[in-house]
Formats: C-alpha cells, sequence, structure tokens
C-alpha cells in the first residue's frame, strides 16, 4: 500500500502526508515546480500553530517527482490513496489524462484499486474528477473519488520577512516558502465502500458537513476578512477584537446558519443539534482568533466576485438560511459590509449572477431583501470607524 500526494502545499504537508506516515504508507509526491520536485530530498516540512505557539512538523521518507517525470505514471499505478492537492478544479482537465492511464493500468492487474481525495474547495469537486478521469477512458471500477471538507485553516508563506519574523521552518530546504496550518484535525470524506486514510471522518451523506463549512466557517471568515479591510486591520485575529463585529458575525452563526442547518439535519449528528453547533462555532472562533495562524484579511477576502457568487459564501448562505424560513437579517448585512470593502455593488453583483444564469426574478427578490436591512446596517455600522 502507498501514497501519492499530488501537488506540494499547506493541506498536502499538514493533512495528507502526515496521514499516510501515520497509516505506514510510502509517500510520494508530485510536483509542477522542477526545483520543489529536486530539493524534496525526503523530508518535508509543516509549520503548525497551536493555542501557545508554532511547532515544526516533519515528515520524512519522502519522494519526489515532477508531474511529467517517468517515474510519476508508475507511482500512481502502484498507490492506494491519492490525494489531489492543486489550485482549483479547473486543474483537473490537465491531469486527468495521467490519472485515467494510471487507471488503466489498474485495470489490467499492474496496481490495486485507489481512493482519490479531491480536496479543491467545491461541492462537487470528487464529480467533477471522477468525470474528468472517465473521458480520458479510465475505468471507474479502479478508483473511487471522494470529497473532502478541510476546516483546516493553512496558508503559504513566502515573504522572508515574516518567515524569519515568525520563525518559520521553510517547507523544503533551500526554498523561500513556509507552509503554516493549524492544529485542528477534523476533516470529513464521502467515503462509503473504501478505507480511508487515518481519522479522516467518513459519511455516506457529505452534503451537511459541506454546508456547515461553506454557509457557517467560510461565511463567517470572509464576512471577518471583508470587515478588516474595511477597518484597515491585517488579520482575522485583530478583526475578532472588535466587539461589534464579532457579535454580528457569532449571532449570523448561530442563530441563522444553525438554525437552519438544524432545521434541515436535525438529529442527523451530534454537529446539527443547538449543543452541538454552539459548541463547533465556540471551537471555531477561538481558533479563527488564533494569533499565530496570522490569518490575513487580504487573503481571506481575494476574489471577491467568486465568493459573492449566488451559490458560494454570503449569497448562498442567505439563500439557505431563508429557505429554511429563517431569517437571515445578519447575513444581509454582511453582504453589504462585504460590499463596503470591495467597492462592488448590488447592481454590480446583479449582472455577474446574471452572467452565471440566475433568473432575473430571483435576483430581483433577494436584491429587494438585501436593501431593505441597508438601515439596519448603517445603523449597525456606526458602532465602529472607517480604516484609518
Amino acid at each position: 500500500m502507498s501514497f501519492v500526494g499530488i501537488g506540494m502545499g499547506a493541506i498536502q504537508s499538514g493533512l495528507f502526508l502526515p496521514r499516510a506516515q501515520e497509516a505506514g504508507l510510502a509517500r510520494t509526491v508530485l510536483v509542477r515546480r522542477a526545483e520543489q520536485a529536486q530539493a524534496i530530498n525526503g523530508r518535508v516540512t509543516v509549520n503548525v500553530a497551536h493555542a501557545d505557539g508554532i511547532r515544526a512538523m516533519h515528515v520524512d521518507d519522502v519522494a519526489a517527482h515532477h508531474l511529467m517525470a517517468d517515474a510519476a505514471l508508475p507511482a500512481l499505478v502502484g498507490a492506494t490513496h491519492i490525494a489531489v492537492a492543486v489550485s482549483s478544479v479547473t486543474d483537473y482537465a490537465g491531469l486527468a489524462p495521467l490519472l485515467a492511464q494510471a487507471m488503466q493500468a489498474k485495470a489490467v492487474g499492474r496496481g490495486p484499486p485507489a481512493v482519490l481525495y479531491a480536496s479543491e474547495n467545491a461541492l462537487d469537486a470528487a464529480d467533477q474528477l471522477s468525470a474528468a478521469i472517465r473521458a480520458e477512458g479510465g475505468p471507474p471500477d479502479m478508483f473511487e473519488a471522494v470529497d473532502t471538507v478541510i476546516g483546516k485553516m493553512s496558508r503559504t508563506v513566502r515573504d522572508p520577512t515574516e518567515i524569519a519574523e515568525m520563525a518559520l521552518v521553510p517547507g523544503v530546504p533551500g526554498l523561500p516558502e513556509a507552509w503554516l496550518v493549524e492544529a485542528y484535525d477534523d476533516i470529513h470524506v464521502s467515503a462509503c465502500r473504501a478505507p480511508v486514510l487515518p481519522r479522516l471522518l467518513p459519511h455516506c451523506d457529505l452534503l451537511p458537513y459541506e454546508q456547515a463549512k461553506l454557509n457557517g466557517h467560510n461565511a463567517a471568515h470572509v464576512t471577518l476578512a471583508y470587515a478588516g479591510q474595511v477597518l484597515g486591520l491585517p488579520f482575522i485575529s485583530d478583526v475578532l477584537a472588535q466587539a461589534p463585529i464579532a457579535a454580528l458575525v457569532r449571532e449570523a452563526f448561530v442563530e441563522e446558519t444553525g438554525a437552519a442547518l438544524i432545521a434541515l439535519y436535525g438529529r442527523q449528528a451530534p454537529l446539527f443539534t443547538p449543543g452541538g453547533w454552539r459548541a463547533h462555532g465556540a471551537d471555531l472562533f477561538a481558533r479563527m482568533g488564533n494569533p499565530w495562524l496570522r490569518d490575513d484579511c487580504l487573503r481571506v477576502g481575494r476574489d471577491a466576485p467568486r465568493k459573492l457568487g449566488w451559490d458560494d459564501r454570503l449569497v448562498g448562505t442567505i439563500r439557505m438560511v431563508e429557505g429554511a424560513g429563517i431569517s437571515a437579517e445578519r447575513w444581509h448585512m454582511a453582504l453589504h459590509l462585504a460590499m463596503e470593502a470591495t467597492d462592488l455593488t448590488l447592481p454590480a453583483l446583479a449582472m455577474l449572477w446574471r452572467k452565471a444564469g440566475v433568473p432575473q426574478a430571483s435576483i430581483s427578490d433577494l436584491l429587494h431583501r438585501t436593501a431593505a436591512y441597508r438601515p439596519a446596517f448603517l445603523r449597525w455600522r456606526g458602532a465602529f470607524p472607517a480604516a484609518a
């Protein structure tokens, strides 16, 4: 049994490789950057932000190859676990021919079936990855592509000054980048049949956990980031020290998202109960406030047109909450805050949604409700100053 990671960054080094090492699997990574493949000489290092400081964690005996090297295909053919950790689901088209070739070789007896972990941030990432491989001729009985809900906050630090100030250990020797992840490790996956890596939490129905992440964690995270941009605060931990903002986001998380998820999935799992969701929120906000993570507001809030998309963090959350028959007043106010931070207006957002194929009647309905909360937003907004 062996593990292959495609892509090499904070999630691969801080999540999948340690689990593969814990399972005693042979470990290989396939990367696009030649200098990274050359620099990985058996060990990769990740910096883990705990509540009391940062500690380096090492994964040893890691082989590395360029994704297009001759050694890449045999590694994939022999792998029982393959973690895809690339920039976006749009990268799947480029990976699919190689993965399909590996699955074809497995089908003729040259290797075992594999679990493929799709770690890209999309609700249907596994379906997209599976479809891309099948379109290239990959036999579906040789792999199970599974979705992941990765609530583990992480980032790649490339600023030499920040690396030095925080005493971070570079991910691989000689390259000016360090991987920084939080200590949190509860990762949910959509596996029903195949055994998964240690301490991953398998579910046949992952949708409730995907919605908890997108409409809870992600919605709160990006709202705090936009508040930081409005106030000129650099880190999420700084924003959470501002009482009016912290209160709004916590209340939206518990009383709006939480109430909606409990209405939809109540008692399917301890998370979807009032006590379970409150405990989850307390833990999440403590984690987001960890100053050792130095979670950058500009990074968290980047790509605003996508994050303010119809099905994404804020608008998607408003629609889910209201669809459950619950007021989304605070999330509407968060949308106004996001517009202030990004200079996107309601008409500009409406244009983006129309281009995405959203019916005009649905857009008009949401715009009307959001505009109605503008006075409440302005009253709340007066409780804290503009950026200096």
